[in-house]
């Protein structure tokens, strides 16, 4: 017998197509099928894939299993609901929208195609409806799009809050900064000294002995003299100007881990801006924020950051002036560690993150910060978020702007977007002007603002 929902046989193509008892010969393109019979099913086909084929043959996807038929004896050739053959067709198989299989059903129910001539339907919850056909009608949810209704999949919901883990995270009401499809707060285990970051998306294991830098210090086996995140034993402290003229120069020189260590004083001009991170570094204060001060002049800004680590203490940073993150820029998975310092009158004239631009699964924490008087002419006076995490603890938020007055401008001092989630907690924000948000906008539905 054969029963299909799409079958050329005797020619070039043979695709979704049960066989039983048959040989098949002459063929030269079978996909997605079931071959099974009492003797060999496949006399000559030449290119066989993503199929069940008694006695095995090669090709990408074959595989030689019971189908779990639910009566072949008796003709019905159904699936039973433990099939290897379910979800087990060539991935990324494209179906027309009226495609269906031998009963009717569409084709790719749960995510991907299933071997043979059925597309196993099924009716999880028992109502009465296949799932297809209640997801279809509206009366059951799927957030996650892989043809299940939620109710079905309650073990998926680690944070028992009625909300499925892959939709929390889709939704940004989650985070997943290590992206295992776990939210983070269902690892606290993960987080070793409870700063609300999973240990792995914090930079670092510099002494190489299989702890993340973090977790040495917390556990007390690395001591931080200085509290910058780094353990004693991996640093070197290369002092400005003492050691090096300029803060661009100590970072020539530094390796990974180093500590780069302003003396009170105005850090200004060429080598003092516009300086390129391209390595895990701190760049720390002697004494003060209102001692240390790092001043742009409207010259550039003062980091550019792409996929490094940079720790920032005990500075200001002013008159920061570029196309987007007036003071820092970070970018493409950049780490972005700031307490206890100052950033004032930065501007962006065009684009986002007057003050601190993420972008690109960025994460940053910001602690005991100022952030007054900054401005972006499209989002974020202060912060602007895009595909990235922040955590923002005990800081402060004063008179920043994003275009008043102008649809443009949204979030006077935090603007959200791209699937970003930002963490704000005991902090303060006033005085800020936008066109949307004078404080924080929230750029579409994957975005998230946690505020508490």
């Amino acid at each position: 017998s054969i029963q299909s929902s799409f079958c050329v046989s005797g020619a070039t193509l043979i695709e979704n197509c049960t066989f039983v008892g048959e040989v098949l010969d002459g063929a030269y393109h079978v996909r997605n099928s079931i071959l099974r019979g009492t003797s060999a099913p496949i006399a000559s086909a030449l290119d066989v894939g993503w199929s069940n084929v008694e006695g095995g043959w090669p090709g990408a996807g074959n595989i030689d299993a019971d189908p779990l038929f639910l009566d072949a004896a008796a003709g019905d050739l159904h699936l039973l609901p433990a099939s290897p053959c379910r979800n087990a067709g060539e991935p990324g198989s494209v179906f027309a929208a009226e495609a269906v299989d031998q009963d009717g059903d569409p084709r790719v129910l749960e995510g991907r195609v299933d071997m043979g001539a059925d597309e196993f339907a099924d009716d999880c919850n028992g109502n009465g409806l296949l799932d297809w056909q209640e997801l279809q009608a509206g009366t059951g949810v799927d957030c996650e799009g892989d043809g299940v209704p939620d109710e079905c999949e309650p073990w998926l919901d680690c944070n028992a809050n009625g909300v499925r883990d892959g939709c929390d995270i889709a939704s940004g009401s989650s985070l997943d900064c290590n992206a295992n499809g776990v939210p983070d707060e269902c690892e606290p285990f993960a987080d070793c000294d409870g700063n609300g970051l999973i240990d792995s998306c914090e930079s670092g294991d510099c002494n190489a002995n299989g702890v993340l830098d973090v977790c040495d210090i917390f556990a007390g086996t690395s001591l931080d003299t200085d509290a910058n995140g780094l353990p004693d034993e991996c640093q070197q402290i290369i002092r400005v100007p003492s050691d090096q003229p300029t803060i661009q120069a100590a970072l020539d020189v530094a390796e990974n881990g180093d500590t780069i260590l302003l003396a009170p004083g105005v850090y200004a001009g060429p080598g003092n801006h516009d300086v390129v991170v391209d390595k895990d570094v701190q760049v720390a204060g002697e004494t003060s924020a209102a001692e240390c001060i790092i001043d742009c002049e409207r010259q550039g800004r003062a980091f550019l950051v792409t996929g490094q680590a940079l720790g920032l203490f005990d500075l200001t940073i002013r008159g920061g002036y570029a196309s987007g993150g007036g003071a820092v820029d970070a970018d493409d998975g950049a780490h972005l560690n700031v307490a206890d310092c100052v950033l004032a009158g930065n501007t962006v004239p065009s684009k986002a993150g007057g003050a601190i631009r993420l972008r690109s699964a960025s994460v940053a924490s910001l602690s005991g910060c100022i952030l007054v008087d900054n401005e972006a002419a499209i989002g974020g006076g202060a912060l602007g978020i895009h595909s990235s995490q922040v955590l923002v603890t005990r800081s402060t938020f004063l008179g920043n702007a994003a275009s008043p007055g102008s649809p443009f401008g949204k979030g006077g001092s935090v603007y959200v977007e791209g699937g970003s989630a930002v963490v704000l907690r005991d902090s303060i924000l006033r005085g800020g002007e936008a066109g949307a948000g004078d404080e924080i906008h929230v750029q579409g539905s994957s975005s998230l603002a946690d505020i508490a």
